[in-house]
């Protein structure tokens, strides 16, 4: 009996349908496709999935590319992540019944060429089960991670001062927003106090930040971090557990608009 995913990240392998020019960031423009795309098949998911929640079920990234101008016949690489099962087919119908959709980002013109599910093609690509991601993770001494777009955190402010932007990728601040991801979707949860329990120290790190124009503009890094993890076996085991996650996690703030795209390299 084959299994059916609880999480996909898959890229949409599209095709300029005719040269225009093209803005760096287009988080925004993704959010909004991603919506539009699941609305034409499933109008009420496409509602549900847009209204407001502590954690959205889905991310999307524009995979980034260094130029302002699209070329016909060229390619470009969007990239959807979906975090519960059942989310992947009322996105992929859409192509199904429209196989020559025209896929729209700001002046670009799209068609998809091909949905990559398997790292084979891609490696921000992939499908798994919670208890795939349960049952293969082994603790590790140390785990490094790729941040592929801005990454940022949101700090809340209090009555006397306004929410603030965090931009270092300090362990407890990268694998809290990665366990408070996964216990919002996965059926087994691990205890908060895992952190306690543990140290996650940056031993090395090769980063630089980069700028998107989301509403307001928006600073993030982007590059890899090497960790060094001193603890527990099986708490070393979970944190080797959310860094497998990551993939299809992301980590950080408006990962539905372009940021937060990680995976574990080591």
């Amino acid at each position: 009996m084959i299994t059916a995913p609880d999480v996909v990240a898959c890229v949409l392998d599209l095709v300029a349908m005719k040269s225009s020019p093209i803005e760096y960031s287009q988080g925004r423009r993704a959010h909004a496709l991603f919506l539009d795309i699941v609305k034409a098949s499933d109008p009420i998911l496409a509602t549900q999935l847009h209204a407001d929640a502590p954690f959205k079920p889905w991310t999307v990234t524009p995979l980034t590319i260094q130029t302002k101008q699209i070329q016909h016949g060229a390619g470009y690489r969007l990239r959807v992540a979906l975090l519960q099962s059942g989310l992947y087919l009322p996105f992929a119908r859409t192509f199904l019944d429209q196989p020559l959709r025209e896929i729209r980002l700001d002046q670009a013109i799209f068609t998809l060429r091909a949905i990559h599910t398997t790292p084979v093609n891609s490696p921000w690509a992939g499908v798994s089960t919670w208890k795939t991601l349960i049952d293969n993770a082994r603790p590790t001494n140390e785990i490094s991670l790729h941040f592929g777009a801005p990454t940022t955190f949101a700090l809340s402010g209090n009555q006397w001062s306004k929410n603030r932007s965090w931009i270092l990728p300090d362990g407890e601040t990268v694998f809290k927003s990665l366990l408070k991801r996964w216990n919002a979707f996965s059926p087994q949860p691990i205890d908060l106090g895992l952190l306690a329990n543990v140290d996650i120290l940056p031993k090395q790190f090769d980063l630089h930040t980069e700028m998107l124009v989301l509403k307001n503009q928006q600073v993030g890094f982007m590059g890899n971090v090497t960790y060094k993890l001193d603890g527990a076996e099986a708490d070393r085991r979970l944190l080797a557990m959310l860094a497998d996650a990551a993939l299809y996690l992301g980590v950080g703030a408006k990962t539905t608009q372009g940021m937060g795209l990680v995976r574990r390299i080591i």
